[in-house]
């Protein structure tokens, strides 16, 4: 079997066990049911449980990604081509379970600074850089 049948054959069956992949479900902290689970999803596949595990995980972890790409669209970006990674609509149960991070910078912290404070960064990072301080 390619890698292709194999990640699609292993998401068919993992989407049928919410409990892999639901972080609310109420067994998901049950160890023996969990590992009860990937024993299945092994079982099914004829392939190992850690093998299992891993190729789950960078399959989700990739969806993840993806699906953040896809939502984060930038202004001026409309003719931006439709996603082609090939488990990407297969993967679409799991967009009720992802949970995005917002990223931090400081550019709000910078627009809060007076100018005078600003001036000071400015130069403090000057010195630094001809190694004065």
């Amino acid at each position: 079997m390619d890698d292709e049948n194999l990640n699609r054959k292993l998401i068919d069956i993992i989407s049928g066990l919410p409990l892999l992949y639901n972080q609310y479900h109420p067994d998901k902290k049950n160890k023996h049911k969990t590992e009860s689970a990937w024993k299945e999803v092994a079982e099914k596949m004829n392939c190992t449980v850690q093998f299992c595990l891993m190729r789950w995980n960078n399959i989700r972890s990739t969806y993840a990604r993806k699906h953040k790409k896809s939502t984060e669209v930038p202004s001026g970006s409309a003719s931006q081509a439709p996603e082609t990674w090939p488990y990407f609509k297969q993967l679409h149960f799991l967009d009720s379970y992802i949970k995005h991070r917002r990223t931090k910078d400081n550019f709000q912290l910078m627009k809060k600074l007076t100018a005078q404070q600003q001036t000071l960064l400015n130069v403090k990072a000057l010195l630094l850089n001809w190694k004065m301080i």
